[in-house]
């Protein structure tokens, strides 16, 4: 494989210790080596680009549905339980968009999860190294948060159907907490990973 020009330092793939030579005719000539260091550089570049698209997605979405999470049961439960709203109709609204959010949040942290364990870790990668650990805890946390937001806000619809407002938030309250804090330690745990904690222990 020949790169025609004057400068034989152009083109030569970055890292290689095999220097280009110049033919009789004064051509570049580059080595098989460099050829398959460029190669490599170029395929595994999509790989690089898709684990990045699904990092982000995982963790705009683990974000996005902590953050609904932690304002229901901080915010608007608390406001209900103590009066503040004359209706139920907004706290159903509010009840079916985070259900809404929480299941598409689920579906986008499952697919993407399991994406990137099964092109990160094997079987004894994920259970015997720290990050592996940390992956399987936030498998743990999706499920708990996951059976949290559905029966709490079940529970939480099921009361306001009897035009009740403050005894229905009441009585999902403390499920929602629980809910928050599983959804705090999801975005924890995420961020464990994304930092690659297991280079400091």
């Amino acid at each position: 494989m020949r790169w025609f020009g004057g400068d034989s330092s152009r083109g030569r793939p970055t890292g290689s210790s095999d220097r280009p030579r110049k033919d009789r005719s004064g051509a570049t000539t580059v080595s098989r080596a460099e050829v398959g260091t460029l190669i490599r550089a170029l395929a595994e570049r999509p790989n690089m680009v898709d684990e990045l698209a699904a990092r982000t997605t995982h963790l705009v979405f683990a974000a996005l549905w902590a953050g609904s999470v932690c304002f229901v049961a901080a915010v608007v439960l608390p406001l209900a339980r103590d009066g503040a709203f004359n209706t139920t109709r907004p706290l159903e609204v509010i009840s079916s968009r985070l259900t809404t959010v929480s299941r598409v949040s689920s579906l986008v942290l499952f697919l993407s999860g399991s994406h990137l364990a099964g092109t990160t870790y094997n079987v004894e990668s994920l259970f015997g190294s720290v990050n592996g650990w940390l992956v399987l805890a936030m498998v743990a946390l999706w499920l708990v948060l996951t059976a949290l937001v559905e029966i709490a806000a079940k529970r939480f619809e099921a009361g306001l159907t009897g035009k009740k407002i403050r005894e229905p938030a009441r009585e999902a309250l403390p499920m929602f907490w629980a809910a928050a804090v599983a959804a705090v330690g999801l975005l924890v745990v995420a961020g464990l990973l994304s930092a690659n904690v297991a280079r400091l222990l």
